[in-house]
């Protein structure tokens, strides 16, 4: 997953996973928004705040099947308050 944020807390952030550009009609939402990616492709965004629209982002994701048993973080020794925020 990519979590996409912007500096603008009232922003909402539209994108597509399929290669074309992105309107205000696309999936979407608030910021910060989570982008499920589970195959190899190119997520466009841009997000539309106080200021306007900004200008669309282009990023290539390649997932290799062969390593996905490697993804992710390992933590270990690690004690919880039971207070503090966990994000993962």
């Amino acid at each position: 997953m990519v979590t996409l944020a912007a500096d603008d807390p009232a922003a909402t952030i539209h994108y597509t996973i399929d290669g074309t550009f992105p309107t205000a009609a696309s999936p979407g939402g608030p910021t910060p928004i989570t982008v499920p990616i589970a195959q190899s492709l190119m997520l466009r965004y841009f997000g539309i705040g106080s200021g306007g629209s900004g200008v669309v982002v282009s990023e290539s994701y390649g997932i290799l099947p062969a390593n996905q048993s490697q993804a992710g973080y390992l933590v270990t020794n690690v004690e919880l308050d039971g207070s503090s925020p966990v994000l993962v």
